[in-house]
């Protein structure tokens, strides 16, 4: 069940308390994440507003939305990686065999091959992309050895921490009258 509370409500409690299911609560989430509004979301599905404002303070519902929001990023991910894969498909397609032209003469479609400057456009392009591709995967990797290195060092300070020197401390107190006859 979707509830941060551990003892729930008190059931001999005389005022009326609704219980909302898993399935209430889910759909407040879609849809607060949809209208970004508590006060639509309540009036939409019939739940009191300041049941949706105690629920988006809980960490549940923050949790839930994060996740829904994850999935969403990867659903859109995976379209663009498909729309992406069909672009460079019909680029190679055109690139190796010619673009598609209507011959007048003989009222037929022919290919013809691709000039230069187009082919140098989509050359360019591409090396840029897969530039920003390889920058992107070397930050990820330096940032990981950079977070590796300063988990070495924080072990070795905490090393170093755990050491302890011994010093001798000699008190030395000379007195007024010690320092006038010397």
């Amino acid at each position: 069940m979707l509830t941060d509370n551990k003892n729930l409500v008190n059931r001999n409690s005389r005022k009326f308390t609704r219980w909302y299911t898993d399935k209430e609560k889910l759909e407040a989430v879609k849809l607060y994440l949809i209208t970004g509004n508590q006060r639509a979301t309540a009036a939409a599905l019939n739940i009191h507003w300041t049941t949706i404002n105690q629920w988006v303070q809980t960490q549940w519902f923050k949790e839930l939305t994060q996740q829904i929001r994850n999935e969403g990023h990867i659903q859109l991910s995976n379209k663009l990686k498909t729309i992406a894969s069909k672009a460079l498909d019909v680029t190679l397609d055109r690139l190796e065999n010619g673009e598609f032209i209507y011959n007048q003469k003989t009222g037929e479609m022919m290919r013809k091959p691709v000039q230069a400057r187009d082919a140098h456009k989509i050359a360019v392009d591409f090396l840029e992309q897969s530039g920003k591709v390889e920058a992107a995967q070397t930050k990820e990797v330096t940032d990981q050895a950079v977070a590796g290195r300063l988990d070495q060092l924080a072990a070795a300070f905490i090393e170093m921490s755990k050491k302890t020197t011994r010093v001798e401390q000699i008190d030395v107190i000379k007195t007024i009258e010690e320092t006038r006859t010397e």
